[in-house]
């Protein structure tokens, strides 16, 4: 009988190869990224998902201390990195081996980048916001980090794009490097960031104001800030972080809304870009930047800056229950009003009715369900709101002159650019 064939994950040192005739040479590959936030596990399951596809992968989790062996580090094949500055890059370069770096600074050109999609994230906040109507922003990160600084582009262009200028505050001494041992590597939730000087700016902010953080460790703690000056949010300072931490985003008073950065996408491309990279070493993959899933919208959001407050009240429940196949008359009982007063507050504020406001909001949500997931199309359908799939399939055309399908192939984001 042949032995049965099985990825292995092991912390610390590599095990030795199976030296048996009828098993394959193992390739080892080393996975350095932080486990304790979910980030970076879901970028390890990733990885574990493009690699139960093979069958001579062995992975180990080496303590951050084997970068100081150059030895140690060419046992590798391969490499996996969250490579957070240029010391860390310069420890790698030794492994003469394949490296994907999942960070994306860029510290190493001879690495293979996968990263997240941060153009296209700090667009998706800023549509976001102005979705929501907001006509004050702000942006809270770090002007030395990367993702920070792209993130920030992005989303003041957008704002630009559409009318609308951003305030902006960051911190300008930490480094990627200081910020990626204190919080990436330690779990610790302090953003480094003078909180005084951030309560100022949030004072100083026109009310409601939307602001936009690099990431959720950020958010988490303006809604700190936020609450001990007694600024309300969502209805003075409306939250919206990136990375989708449960832990940071649900057990916070109110929840935190957050980009879906797709992490386990993103580990998937790495290990994809490594098998590619380890097959040929001489050629380096191109940089690979999977897209951002969508905002996962808590109670940090639940808002539109738009009077009366019913109103407000009626659009937030539009959105929670789009799924739910809702007509105007479900929005009625909601707020507790009669048909004529809300027609008209509709046709008054927002040039249309309810019912269109519900239309527009299903397909609104089947876009970014097409455009950001592999769901299937009756899957996209019930998820928006629509009885049947040849009913959605008929509105989805009359509203984009393209069926469900034509609109998945021309706006689904290649992962590689």
């Amino acid at each position: 009988m042949g032995l049965e064939r099985k990825q292995e994950i092991h912390d610390g040192a590599a095990t030795p190869e199976p030296k048996t005739a009828s098993c394959p040479k193992m390739r080892r590959i080393g996975i350095f990224v932080e486990r304790h936030w979910h980030y970076g596990r879901s970028i390890c399951e990733g990885v574990a998902a493009f690699a139960s596809a093979q069958d001579d992968w062995r992975f180990d989790f080496p303590d951050w201390e084997v970068l100081k062996s150059p030895s140690a580090l060419r046992k590798y094949d391969g490499l996996i990195v969250r490579v957070f500055g240029k010391d860390m890059a310069d420890a790698l370069a030794l492994a003469d081996c394949p490296v994907v770096d999942v960070f994306g600074a860029g510290f190493n050109p001879a690495f293979a980048i996968v990263d997240q999609d941060s153009v296209g994230i700090g667009r998706m906040a800023a549509r976001y916001f102005i979705e929501h109507r907001f006509a004050n922003f702000g942006f809270l990160g770090y002007a030395l980090h990367h993702y920070s600084v792209r993130r920030r582009d992005a989303f003041v262009a957008e704002l630009r794009a559409n009318g609308f200028e951003c305030s902006v505050f960051e911190n300008r001494t930490t480094t990627t490097q200081s910020l990626g041992g204190h919080v990436l590597k330690t779990g610790h939730f302090d953003f480094r960031m003078n909180r005084r000087s951030v309560a100022n700016w949030i004072r100083s902010l026109p009310k409601p104001c939307a602001v936009f953080c690099s990431h959720d460790i950020v958010a988490w703690n303006l809604a700190k800030i936020c609450a001990s000056v007694e600024a309300r949010v969502p209805e003075d300072i409306s939250i919206l972080g990136v990375g989708d931490d449960p832990l940071l985003c649900k057990f916070n008073t109110p929840s935190i809304s957050s980009i879906d950065s797709d992490a386990f996408g993103i580990g998937r491309a790495a290990a994809r870009s490594l098998a590619e990279f380890m097959v040929n070493p001489g050629r380096r993959p191109k940089d690979c930047y999977p897209p951002p899933i969508g905002v996962s919208e808590r109670d940090s959001t639940r808002i539109f800056p738009i009077s009366p407050q019913w109103l407000s009240d009626a659009l937030v429940f539009i959105r929670r229950s789009i799924g739910r196949n809702i007509t105007a008359a479900d929005v009625f009982k909601h707020i507790g009003m009669s048909h004529t007063p809300v027609e008209r507050m509709f046709v008054a504020k927002l040039g249309h009715s309810v019912q269109s406001e519900i239309a527009s909001v299903r397909i609104e949500t089947a876009k970014r369900l097409i455009a950001n997931t592999s769901l299937p199309l009756a899957e996209v359908a019930r998820q928006s709101g629509f009885a049947a799939k040849s009913y959605f399939t008929a509105k989805f055309k009359s509203a984009t002159g393209k069926t469900p399908g034509e609109w998945r192939s021309s706006h689904a984001l290649s992962l590689c650019k």
